[in-house]
């Protein structure tokens, strides 16, 4: 088949770069260790080609890094060999560790897995700087910000591309939130499959290869295509350099040569195209499906991912960063273990929720072992910090940990061990005012740690006011004599009951439960009330892990017809909580053939929790769901009634926003789907008021045109991939996957905020991330102990507490701390954590609004110097002209913050701040 070009001109030649590579899905429909008898055959073969063709001259590793860390473990004697190849570029690798879903995980995740990628990659020899993502479901806003701050200025990718495709070329511009950023783009218009198991006959093989030619040229940019030889899980095809001498012989107007992604845009840039620039996130399904039910198929990883995330990147990073500088010991390794465990679930078919129940089981035990070890570094350093205050003699305190950069309040629980002398106590704040608080309960420990101390502890909760940022505040406990109790009065009184009543209320809300468990929500600063908040609706899912596939004859059930119990739960004075329950009838599963769902009928018993705080203007909730049924959609609703015609939801480091209404589809491969994605929360306004929703792991949202909030708590299918959906083509194996029906007990943490304008002006995102970070506590105990409030008191095993101190510091912290803070608070911190080469602590913030504001950092001691890095913790020559500069011997560091713009900074602290030493009297 020749070449069809109009134009035979020898400096009109088309050039084609062939890149031999395999896609390879570390686990799918098969665990990580049955895919790794396959990896090890394929390397060896790869190799073996390599010594033996010196013509073969590379193989593209899918640009990750873990397939050579997963192989050498069980073939280390080829160390030597392998690093060869990956020296000469040979073997291609990086600059990712994994290749993540994009929407699904933070966006430090995408950092560290760059950060760690980039860096395996240069041990072993030689690292890609291309940002290749061939199979993740959709395109991220920031990823050109995220590649560029890596040092990484090209993009490869392939699904995500909807209408604005008839548009754009196979290259163009790509460019980031903030305006600014670009990267060269490669869209593989015909996957990243497009050259796939070329056939051994040579005549075969050209005619193939020339189709593929003829079908990439016409959406190209230049003379210059891409053709991809590889597909998931393949080997190396030893003949690919015949075939490509062949097709050079055959056609003199073709020049084809083994190569890399690199080389291809190589050539791109040398043809000086003239290039489309596009801004924003891809989620069209136009050419290639996005799969849009993955961000709901089970739920449960995604909150641990969640909350993993936030142990790692809030708590344990920051405050190990700042334990280090003030005892020069730091958790660098074992931090970096736990992001490991967390990256490792984050490939696309993991942390989606589309593999077979094995994978994900393992990916519970990593998370788990994720968290065990940053758990215990926090501990470990909060106690540090917390025994370092300068507390008076007695030193029996409880001292609250804010992680953000802007002093916050909210309710916070801890555990008191009370001494033996009395049960009685009360908390003092550091100006000496007693601070109300409420017992949650007294429980006994089979152990204690001294004799002064019995075995009795109290759960109780009170309000931290004006924690500082980045930071904590100090609350001594005052052990009461018995005279005084009578006194003290109410502050020491239990905040539990059962008694009855349907409404709680503080200074922005008034929450009442209706009779069928809804609430009606008035919103005291607009004077808007919204009615039949917080409705549980369930529908059929025939679907699969991929898709949700409501059936053709479809039944809906919610609360609305039912009748709940109400009651007073919890009365304050931190807390004012709810506790509604009742009992949902749903079909037990779908029928046979797929139409409707069954007519029989189980209970799923529905228990939540709605609970206000004072000066907080947020409404949270916890919900627990039974769920004995299957094949079905679970969803949580807020009929706002705004009318308008946009969503925002946040992504990593972006806030994005999104035309409620739907494109139209024509010709999609897969029917766009109202459903999207979200970190964290959604948000609808009218300019006048609004309603933001926020969550802790519940990704998928979707907004209807009446102004319902659609949040997915559930989706329960039994199949990996079905046959026959209304929403795409197979997409994998028709493999049963009884794990995504999420059977048992299942348990929802998420929060309404309502408020005058948008979620910018009111700032609803500053208590969307409240909500989603709760503070921690220490008690600290006569200066020798200190005790991480919920996670040391374990009955019949504690032995002893984590950290010891000296009684007396030669340099103690105050009552009151901020490490950092920056302003203003539309500036989000997003890491803290000790520098890679241990120069210093990494500081990243980010702009989270549209608006251009000057940034001020400031920290708690003179930095002896603060420089402008990019995202690899590299020093930046242009800082200049990116609003920022380096700055020596600073308390303050002012710089420019354009919208959505992410900065890094380092922080080279003072030697005598690194040497303040302990006493060891």
């Amino acid at each position: 088949m020749p070449i069809k070009d109009k134009t035979t001109h020898a400096s009109k030649k088309l050039r084609a770069i062939l890149v031999p590579h395999t896609h390879w899905d570390r686990e799918w429909y098969s665990p990580f260790q049955v895919f790794r008898t396959r990896l090890v055959k394929m390397m060896d073969s790869l190799l073996s080609i390599l010594a033996n063709d010196p013509k073969f001259t590379c193989f593209t590793m899918d640009g990750q890094v873990i397939p050579v860390e997963d192989y050498l473990e069980v073939r280390p004697e080829r160390e030597q060999e392998l690093r060869k190849y990956v020296r000469e570029g040979r073997i291609v690798i990086g600059p990712s560790y994994i290749l993540p879903d994009n929407f699904l995980v933070s966006g430090e995740a995408h950092i560290r897995n760059l950060l760690l990628g980039m860096r395996l990659a240069e041990n072993y020899g030689k690292v890609s700087k291309v940002g290749y993502m061939p199979d993740a479901f959709g395109q991220i806003a920031q990823m050109p910000q995220i590649l560029k701050g890596c040092g990484i200025d090209t993009a490869i990718f392939t699904r995500g591309v909807g209408d604005e495709g008839e548009k754009l070329k196979s290259e163009f511009m790509w460019r980031a939130p903030d305006g600014q950023t670009s990267v060269l783009t490669h869209w593989l218009v015909c996957h990243y499959a497009n050259l796939k198991n070329v056939s051994t006959n040579m005549s075969s093989a050209l005619g193939y290869t020339t189709q593929a030619i003829n079908l990439l040229k016409n959406k190209a940019t230049t003379r210059n295509v891409l053709l991809m030889n590889g597909n998931d899980h393949v080997e190396a095809q030893p003949h690919i350099p015949k075939v490509v001498e062949n097709v050079n012989k055959a056609f003199p107007d073709v020049d084809v040569k083994i190569g890399t992604f690199s080389d291809y845009f190589q050539l791109v840039k040398a043809g000086n195209p003239s290039l489309q620039t596009y801004e924003g996130e891809f989620r069209g399904s136009k050419y290639e499906a996005v799969l849009t039910g993955v961000t709901s198929a089970r739920t449960y990883l995604k909150q641990t991912n969640a909350e993993t995330e936030t142990l790692l990147e809030r708590w344990a990073e920051p405050f190990d960063a700042w334990a280090w500088s003030l005892s020069e010991k730091h958790n660098h390794g074992l931090i970096w273990q736990a992001w490991k465990y967390v990256l490792q679930c984050h490939p696309h078919d993991s942390i989606c929720g589309c593999g077979i129940d094995t994978i994900h089981d393992e990916m519970m035990t990593r998370f788990a072992s994720a968290q065990e070890l940053a758990g215990a570094v926090l501990k470990n350093d909060l106690c540090l910090i917390a025994s370092m205050i300068n507390l008076d003699r007695s030193g029996y305190a409880i001292v609250v940990f804010n992680p953000l950069n802007w002093s916050r309040t909210d309710a916070v629980k801890t555990t008191i061990f009370a001494r033996k002398s009395t049960d009685e106590f009360e908390l003092i704040d550091t100006d000496g005012k007693p601070v109300p608080m409420g017992i949650l309960s007294e429980r006994t420990i089979g152990r204690t740690y001294s004799a002064d101390y019995h075995e009795k502890v109290f759960d109780i909760s009170f309000l931290a006011e004006g924690v500082p940022a980045c930071g904590y505040k100090t609350y001594r406990i005052r052990p009461l004599a018995k005279e005084e109790v009578e006194q003290i009065g109410g502050r020491r009184g239990s905040s539990l009951s059962s008694r009855e009543g349907n409404t709680i209320e503080n200074e922005y809300v008034k929450v009442q439960v209706n009779e069928n468990g809804s609430i009606t929500l008035t919103d005291k600063t607009t004077g808007t009330t919204h009615n039949d908040f917080n409705t549980l609706e369930d529908g059929g899912d025939v679907g699969d892990e991929y898709n949700y596939d409501p059936p053709r004859e479809e039944r809906l059930f919610s609360n609305k017809n039912l009748k709940a119990e109400v009651k007073l739960f919890e009365m304050g004075p931190a807390r004012f909580t709810l506790r509604v329950e009742y009992e949902l009838q749903l079909p037990a599963n779908a029928t046979v053939d797929r139409k409707t769902r069954s007519s029989q009928l189980v209970p799923c018993h529905v228990t939540y929790y709605v609970s206000l705080c004072p000066k907080v203007p947020r409404v949270d909730f916890k919900l627990e769901f039974n769920n004995n049924a299957k094949e079905h959609r679970l969803r949580i609703l807020f009929p706002t009634a705004i009318a308008c015609d946009h969503v925002y939801a946040d992504q990593a480091f972006h806030v994005i926003k999104r035309p409620i209404a739907m494109p139209q589809g024509k010709n999609w491969l897969e029917p766009p789907a109202p459903t999207h994605a979200m970190q964290s929360f959604v948000s609808l306004s009218d300019g006048q008021k609004g309603v933001t929703v926020s969550t802790r792991g519940l990704m998928e949202y979707e907004v209807t045109k009446d102004g319902t909030i659609a949040v997915t708590l559930l989706r329960c299918v039994g199949m990996l991939s079905q046959e026959k959906l209304s929403t795409r083509p197979v997409a994998g194996p028709l493999i049963p996957t009884p794990g995504a029906q999420c059977q048992g007990k299942r348990f929802f943490d998420y929060s309404v905020i309502t408020h005058k304008g948008t979620w910018e002006s009111s700032k609803a995102y500053l208590q969307a991330m409240q909500h989603k970070i709760p503070m921690k506590t220490a008690q600290v105990v006569d200066h020798e102990f200190a005790i991480l409030g919920d996670q040391a008191i374990i009955p019949g095993e504690f032995t002893e507490p984590v950290s010891k101190a000296a009684v007396s510091l030669s340099n103690p912290l105050p009552l009151n701390h901020s490490f950092l803070s920056v302003e203003p608070d539309n500036i989000i911190i997003s890491a803290i954590k000790r520098a890679e080469d241990g120069s210093g602590i990494v500081v990243r913030t980010y702009n989270t609004t549209n608006e251009k504001v000057t940034g001020m950092l400031r920290f708690a001691t003179r930095m002896k110097e603060v420089v402008p890095v990019n995202m690899r913790e590299e020093p930046i020559t242009d800082s200049k002209k990116q609003g920022h500069e380096g700055h020596t011997n600073a308390e303050e560091v002012p710089f420019e913050a354009h919208p959505f713009r992410v900065h890094t900074f380092r922080l080279i602290l003072p030697s005598a701040y690194l040497k303040r030493k302990r006493s060891t009297k």
